[in-house]
């Protein structure tokens, strides 16, 4: 499954490369983000984008790809969540339902607890 198309991918390795610049002359960088600051923020405000809701989503989808990107780069190895076991939930859920249908039926649910509590009461009186 290829998760970053070709241009992305071309992106990602401009954006390095600019970080890795970055780096090396700090100065620079400060001098390019306060020259580039007003002109993306202009030409956002022109196509009618609400900054932050912008950076809102650049945060989102950052924060939602970015592990799958890694994991597809080669990056980073992450072991794949285990399955949910749901049978043994599901099994307490039906013979929690079905005790209760049991008990509290309408009609005969009274025999059936004064039964269980005479059973109960026997194996008491044996053990003793």
């Amino acid at each position: 499954m290829e998760v970053l198309s070709t241009g992305t991918k071309a992106k990602a390795a401009a954006g390095v490369k600019a970080a890795r610049t970055a780096v090396k002359y700090p100065a620079l960088a400060r001098v390019g983000g306060k020259v580039a600051k007003p002109v993306i923020k202009r030409k956002a405000r022109r196509r009618g984008y609400d900054v932050l809701d912008t950076a809102r989503g650049a945060i989102t989808t950052i924060a939602v790809y970015s592990p799958l990107a890694a994991r597809e780069l080669g990056l980073v190895e992450i072991e794949e969540p285990k399955p949910a076991r749901t049978a043994p939930g599901l099994l307490i859920g039906v013979v929690v339902g079905a005790a209760a249908v049991y008990f509290l039926e309408p009609s005969q649910g009274k025999a059936h607890r004064d039964q269980v509590m005479n059973m109960v009461n026997q194996r008491q009186g044996d053990g003793s």
